[in-house]
């Protein structure tokens, strides 16, 4: 082999790697450029603008999430008086009125000054109160003349006609007419009533 087909091998050989290093070189440096735009944060006015409008709509986010209970249309409000006097707690159940509709507790407590909130949920509101006296809800029943009378006791122990029954004693067993007779007694209106019950 001649010396000048070696030195032309050689420089195609030599020119060969570098074609092929060239290539290398090039893939890489375009591989940082393209991690590098990927890293890059661009800033300008309507980023900074994007950034603050999210952060409004995250504060407004928390704002609706940490807003108050409010009390709905079918809301059950429960009133417990209880009398010291006699040891009685009266529960007095209602719908909730039209005025008290979409309101807050602190409002509710402004609106019923005097009065515990034990329980404030939007389909329910459950307040308490004592008083110094009785609960006025004591009553007796007795046989006046063949007929259940219901007699209204007051706070002094005097009693007054507080409601006729429809009630025969004539077709009662012996006991509860010796009951009636003695006098039964039924504090609340809803004891009272079951005793009525009792006897229809």
């Amino acid at each position: 082999m001649s010396k000048k087909i070696i030195i032309t091998l050689s420089c195609i050989i030599v020119l060969i790697a570098s074609i092929i290093t060239g290539i290398i070189i090039s893939k890489n440096i375009k591989k940082e450029k393209v991690a590098e735009i990927n890293n890059e944060t661009v800033t300008d006015e309507c980023t900074d603008e994007y950034e603050q409008m999210q952060l409004e709509n995250e504060g407004e986010i928390e704002e609706t999430d940490s807003q108050e209970e409010k009390t709905s249309p079918n809301c059950s409000v429960i009133m417990k008086r209880h009398y010291i006097e006699c040891g009685h707690t009266i529960e007095e159940y209602s719908n909730i009125s039209k005025e008290m509709v979409n309101k807050t507790q602190e409002e509710f407590e402004k609106e019923y000054q005097g009065w515990t909130i034990e329980k404030f949920a939007s389909n329910e509101v459950i307040m308490y109160r004592e008083f110094q006296s009785q609960c006025g809800e004591h009553y007796v029943l007795r046989d006046v003349e063949g007929q259940v009378i219901v007699y209204l006791i007051s706070g002094d122990g005097t009693e007054s006609e507080y409601a006729k029954t429809d009630i025969s004693t004539e077709f009662l067993p012996e006991t509860d007419k010796i009951e009636l007779q003695n006098g039964i007694r039924a504090n609340g209106k809803q004891e009272l009533n079951q005793i009525i019950e009792n006897y229809e």
